[in-house]
């Protein structure tokens, strides 16, 4: 398990602005299901498993390249912006 950067800055205290998890994850659900893909084809395309393309998918934390590559695999790209 990997350290945290900060051990005493109290997680619980840092709250997002929005669920962006949420979000991605609807997008790329509404996507597949769209394209009649399973979560099978989709986790076969990626090298995962189904069980964590559904976590994504119901907004859980992932790692970026993940993220990145299951939304390729339903046809959809995620683009950050810096928010002022």
């Amino acid at each position: 398990m990997m350290a945290r950067p900060y051990p005493n800055f109290p997680l619980a205290a840092v709250k997002p602005v929005c669920d962006t998890g949420d979000v991605i994850g609807t997008a790329i659900r509404t996507a597949r299901i769209a394209r009649r893909l399973s979560l099978q084809a989709v986790a076969d395309a990626v090298g995962t498993s189904p069980q964590n393309v559904s976590r994504i998918e119901r907004g859980k934390p992932t790692t970026t390249t993940l993220l990145e590559r299951v939304a390729a695999a339903v046809g959809i790209e995620i683009v950050a912006r810096k928010v002022r």
